[in-house]
């Protein structure tokens, strides 16, 4: 693998230092792509968070975009993060950077379904992922596409990431460590999630509402910002088909007191 410029580590200490300065997860999420984007060029950078659940991995919160919108994102995470070639997450128990192509042959992936449902729709043809790990979980994925009529990464850019996904893990870690904070009754929050389609995040604004606390509160306590708080409601309030906050405490109260089996 090809040495590292001059240049390259200059651009890679003002990463290292837009990571180490993020408050949130969703700052971490979005500084980290678009400062790497001027070192590995892109055009679609998607950064997923995961939560296990089970034997599968739930989003933590809403994937932060950067570059081209991404058309089908809740489509593929829907029906296919957790099946075939990108399970294979689940078995990864330290960081790790790949491309698609040193795993799977390019006749062979044009022909799958998320390749021709997802990828091609969109025309991206390539993918370098970065995966971050903690006790050996898979708690993160950085993934970078780039169009058919672009080159593949190449082993410097793949080097480039290497050397900063050990920072991000460590980043992550730290960041998840602080927004750990107890919520009340999990296993209604796990019905609720499963009910209506909630991502883990979006389930921790659920009961923080419901418990009467104010927005600024909310934002303060899961270290969101206003303007990312308003988005999660409105996803909430969208996937739960609910207008205001009084149905949504009516939902929760129902949620509390029901039965593990009741559904």
């Amino acid at each position: 693998m090809s040495d590292l410029l001059a240049k390259d580590w200059k651009n890679i200490l003002g990463v290292v230092y837009r990571i180490n300065s993020a408050k949130s997860i969703e700052e971490l999420q979005a500084e980290a792509l678009k400062s790497l984007r001027c070192s590995v060029p892109f055009h679609q950078g998607i950064f997923h968070i995961f939560k296990k659940c089970g034997e599968q991995f739930a989003l933590y919160n809403e994937p932060v975009v950067v570059g081209a919108k991404a058309l089908y994102l809740d489509e593929f995470n829907r029906k296919y993060a957790n099946a075939g070639f990108f399970s294979s997450g689940s078995l990864i128990n330290s960081d790790e950077v790949f491309r698609d192509t040193d795993i799977f042959p390019d006749e062979e992936r044009i022909q799958t379904d998320w390749y021709r449902e997802i990828y091609a729709k969109q025309g991206i043809h390539y993918a370098m992922r970065c995966q971050m790990t903690r006790d050996g979980l898979l708690i993160g994925s950085l993934d970078l596409f780039r169009q058919i009529h672009e080159d593949d990464f190449s082993d410097q850019e793949v080097r480039i990431v290497e050397t900063l996904s050990h920072h991000l893990s460590l980043k992550l870690s730290q960041l998840l460590d602080a927004t750990n904070h107890q919520v009340p009754a999990v296993s209604a929050q796990g019905r609720l999630g499963s009910r209506y389609g909630l991502t883990a995040r979006e389930c921790d604004v659920v009961f923080e509402i419901a418990s009467g606390a104010l927005d600024q509160d909310v934002s303060k306590k899961l270290c969101i910002t206003p303007s990312t708080l308003k988005k999660h409601v409105h996803n909430i309030y969208k996937k739960m088909n609910i207008r205001n906050r009084t149905q949504l405490y009516a939902v929760v109260q129902d949620m509390l007191h029901a039965t593990p089996d009741r559904k």
